[in-house]
């Protein structure tokens, strides 16, 4: 494991509290299989997704409407994007950006 990236899997209340407040931001991967599973969870707890792709990477027509599927879902290519997508976020997304 990387020493930059803390491992918190056995602390309960730092996994509650994450998941409270957690906007996933996902890098795209064509190969990846579990988009679904990874957005049912979501969905479940009412966590926002940003997904990170290049221009025209995404393909899968079932992986677009695994995105589009999702309200609170928004897929995007730059991080300027990404950081205006986080701001709007954490004000339509309930509890998103809340103490």
């Amino acid at each position: 494991m990387d020493k930059e990236i803390k491992d918190i899997s056995d602390n309960l209340k730092e996994l509650q509290t994450f998941r409270k407040n957690a906007i996933y931001i996902v890098g795209y991967d064509n190969g990846y299989d579990k988009y679904k599973a990874l957005f049912d969870t979501a969905q479940n707890n009412n966590i926002p997704i940003i997904m990170f792709a290049n221009p025209g990477e995404i393909k899968k027509k079932e992986h677009w409407d695994t995105f589009n599927g999702y309200i609170y879902c928004d897929v995007t290519n730059t991080t300027n994007r990404v950081a205006i997508i986080l701001m709007s976020m954490m004000k339509i997304v309930p509890s998103c950006g809340e103490p």
